[in-house]
């Protein structure tokens, strides 16, 4: 029988609180937010979201009631408005201070489940509002991504990305960030296998910005994986 973590709002703040305390705490932003799933990951690691975009009010919303404690920078926009001087500026950060850029693009271009590509390259109505071209919303992460330099980016989306009918697209979005300077691997990984009661399969892509990975690289032994 599988073994899961089990933690309350107040495991998560004091993994917070614990971290700055001892100065191990890193920064975020967090795109694609959500609720804050992902931003309850980055918490308990001991991370400090310091913004969240999410063009879903109920996302906004959501967020606001999970960490009312919690005062990030908030940016209820399209992806595609928001701009990395803007970002930066409201985070009161430069260029190559934030530690982890996060982005959790939609998935249903690239679902096994779904239309695949035959379904790319219009304009519908996904969440409520009226999309085009869904499935190259990751190059906006890549164009915020080269600009706010972050020393790592993660950029998670489903398997079916890694497939045969989306992979040239798959790999033009990984060439893209390496052209901004970044080492660049992925793994698809399964969230049972890390303590979540959930057999779901995600693709990871991880970017290290290559000054950082000349300095770790020196230290230690890391591969990203391809």
């Amino acid at each position: 029988m599988a073994n899961y973590d089990d933690y309350t709002l107040d495991d998560v703040y004091a993994a917070v609180d614990r971290a700055k305390e001892n100065g191990t705490s890193f920064t975020v932003f967090s795109t694609f937010a959500g609720g804050g799933g992902s931003s309850t990951g980055y918490k308990l690691a001991g991370g400090d979201v310091r913004g969240v975009l999410e063009f879903q009010k109920i996302g906004i919303d959501t967020y606001k009631a999970n960490y009312e404690r919690d005062n990030p920078v908030y940016f209820h926009e399209d992806i595609k408005d928001v701009s990395a001087s803007k970002i930066m500026k409201d985070l009161g950060i430069g260029p190559g201070d934030l530690d982890i850029f996060d982005a959790s693009p939609p998935c249903p271009p690239f679902s096994m489940s779904g239309s695949k590509r035959k379904g790319w390259n219009k304009t519908k109505k996904v969440y409520g509002f009226e999309q085009t071209n869904i499935e190259d919303l990751s190059f906006e992460v890549v164009r915020l991504v080269g600009e706010v330099k972050p020393k790592v980016f993660i950029c998670e989306n489903v398997k079916g990305m890694t497939m045969n009918y989306a992979h040239d697209h798959f790999q033009s979005i990984m060439d893209a960030f390496s052209k901004h300077g970044y080492e660049v691997g992925w793994r698809v990984l399964n969230a049972k296998d890390y303590g979540v009661p959930q057999a779901r399969e995600r693709v990871f892509i991880v970017g290290i910005r290559e000054d950082v990975y000349k300095i770790i690289s020196g230290n230690m032994k890391i591969s990203l994986g391809r």
